[in-house]
């Protein structure tokens, strides 16, 4: 229960804008798609693509869902196919503000209003990480080293 109750914040995005929009009848086609949530951890922040996110949710397995479940990071912002990255507080305020609305119409309205956005040359910075070690984030891809156990005999 614990593993799942961590998951509940991180997936709130999901089911907003996955269920949402089965509810709702008409979904403008002018609407962005979700490409990535920006993640803070550690003193890191870099990307991961949502649809590695949603995999991790619906399969609850892997590296990512491990990170997630484990680390609690901070969910810091949701990049659009258009290239905006609107903050994530101002979107999830926006969604319990107007439960009747498409939470992708709302990313799109706030994706206007750049104080609801990052600026895109911070964005830049920051790294797609598509690869999780043990639960953690490893941007380089490189296979962490193996902890050798100590053996100590008692005799």
């Amino acid at each position: 229960m614990k593993h799942l109750t961590k998951w509940v914040a991180a997936s709130a995005l999901t089911s907003a804008v996955v269920i949402a929009p089965a509810i709702h009848s008409t979904v403008d086609a002018a609407e962005s798609n979700i490409e990535h949530l920006v993640y803070s951890f550690d003193g890191d922040t870099f990307l991961v693509s949502y649809e590695q996110f949603t995999n991790a949710l619906i399969d609850q397995d892997g590296g990512l869902y491990d990170f997630v479940s484990n680390e609690q990071p901070t969910i810091e912002a949701v990049g659009l196919d258009s290239d905006a990255y609107v903050k994530y507080e101002p979107f999830v305020t926006a969604v319990f503000d107007q439960p009747d609305e498409n939470p992708l119409a709302l990313l799109d309205n706030l994706s206007n209003d750049s104080s609801n956005t990052l600026d895109g040359s911070v964005v830049d910075s920051y790294e797609l990480v598509t690869n999780f070690d043990n639960g953690l984030p490893n941007p380089d891809g490189e296979q962490p080293e193996p902890v050798v156990p100590e053996v100590i005999s008692i005799d």
